[in-house]
C-alpha cells in the first residue's frame, strides 16, 4: 500500500485510544 494511502486512511480513521 502507498504511503499516501496509508496517510488518507490514518486521517479518516477517528484515532480512539481505549484502554
Amino acid at each position: 500500500m502507498d504511503h499516501v494511502t496509508f496517510l488518507f486512511i490514518l486521517s479518516r480513521v477517528p484515532h480512539q485510544h481505549q484502554a
